[in-house]
């Protein structure tokens, strides 16, 4: 793909990301059949920006492919199963993060059908479901037990990732009538639609249709029933088998991030590659070339690697963004360096960010925490 071309398709994918109605963002996106993969789900979730893989550009629904799609090449897909086979994968162990991802940018570079995917693991006598593993995100949201993602569990989990743990700890207390700490079915419901309505408001999501929604859907519902209320036979779940629920959606999310820009694969993200991912997912719109101009320093600094913990702390500081800005605010006068900055998102947020991280966000912020929030969005 020509540089032009992936500019063209980076923009185009980013504006529907943006814009579209979660319906279409599924379609675009969803690789199998129909139904995502977890890798298919980072993708709908994280833009595209210059300096990631072109590779994962391009949709495998034929309604949104610029494109024809050929017949899968002999010597493709005998590549593909050589693949498999090198990473020696077990009949009867899910496979890691890293042999997912590298199988799954395969398909997308050469475009090769998930069908393919499915008849070379039944030629090594491997189980898809395995394959994807019991204790990953799919596994949290999978009724079908397929190891994919369908729309109404695309749509739960959407709505989930927006949940802020204050947010949701101030509408289960709201809706606890009786304040025991617990919540019936019937006032799970009161406690979704809440939830519903100030991601709504508050992220200005209005094209997302609240008929449609997997809160207001059956099968999401039913997701959410099997999941939290074990399919009926539970009464109430408490606030804190929700967070913990959700908690484990969204580290499974940060994960597949993880790996998506962790180029070689060694379970650490470089000083770069971690700004990649900032500025993919996180930074307003019109910012964007002005800080990938400022991570190109970042290629040839001695930087500390990022771990996947560090990553996942970052992850907490994204979701107290608002209440350390509001400490920041309070400073706008007195210069912040980059230690003082680091005490200020562990004394308000207990969030204890790596120093690579701090180097990482001050150089992309020019030395000036204060715009933090004026240029970096919270998902």
């Amino acid at each position: 793909m020509t540089g032009f071309r992936t500019k063209v398709m980076g923009e185009y994918e980013n504006k529907l990301r943006k814009h579209s109605s979660p319906q279409k963002v599924f379609e675009y996106f969803a690789s199998a059949n129909g139904q995502m993969t977890p890798e298919d789900l980072v993708r709908a979730l994280t833009p595209f920006t210059s300096g990631q893989d072109e590779s994962i550009l391009g949709s495998r629904n034929f309604k949104y492919s610029l494109h024809r799609h050929s017949s899968v090449s002999p010597v493709v897909r005998r590549r593909y199963k050589e693949m498999c086979e090198k990473l020696n994968l077990d009949k009867k162990k899910p496979a890691t993060d890293v042999e997912r991802q590298l199988l799954w940018k395969f398909r997308q570079k050469y475009e090769l059908p998930y069908e393919e995917h499915l008849d070379v693991l039944n030629e090594l006598e491997i189980n898809n479901e395995i394959f994807y593993g019991t204790d990953s995100l799919v596994t949290l949201v999978d009724l079908s037990g397929d190891g994919l993602i369908s729309f109404p569990e695309f749509q739960v989990l959407m709505l989930l990732l927006l949940c802020k743990e204050k947010m949701v700890a101030s509408f289960f207390s709201a809706v606890d009538e009786n304040k025991n700490g617990f919540l019936n079915y019937e006032e799970f419901l009161l406690f979704l639609e809440k939830i519903q309505k100030q991601c709504f408001g508050k992220w200005k999501l209005k094209r997302w249709n609240t008929n449609t929604l997997g809160f207001q859907d059956r099968d999401g519902l039913e997701l959410l029933r099997q999941r939290l209320y074990d399919n009926g036979t539970k009464l109430s779940i408490t606030y804190d088998e929700f967070s913990s629920f959700v908690s484990k959606i969204r580290i499974h999310v940060q994960k597949l991030e993880f790996n998506q820009f962790d180029k070689d694969h060694d379970e650490y993200l470089t000083g770069y590659e971690f700004a990649l991912y900032i500025i993919a997912s996180h930074s307003s719109e019109r910012f964007r070339e002005q800080l990938l101009g400022r991570a190109e320093h970042l290629k040839t600094g001695s930087l500390n690697q990022i771990s996947f913990e560090e990553f996942c702390e970052f992850g907490k500081f994204l979701q107290n963004i608002d209440v350390i800005t509001g400490v920041i605010e309070e400073r706008k006068d007195i210069p912040i360096p980059s230690n003082a900055f680091a005490t200020i998102t562990k004394s308000t947020a207990n969030v204890q960010l790596s120093d690579t991280i701090v180097e990482v966000l001050f150089l992309l912020l020019d030395n000036q925490p204060q715009n933090i929030q004026l240029i970096l969005e919270s998902r």
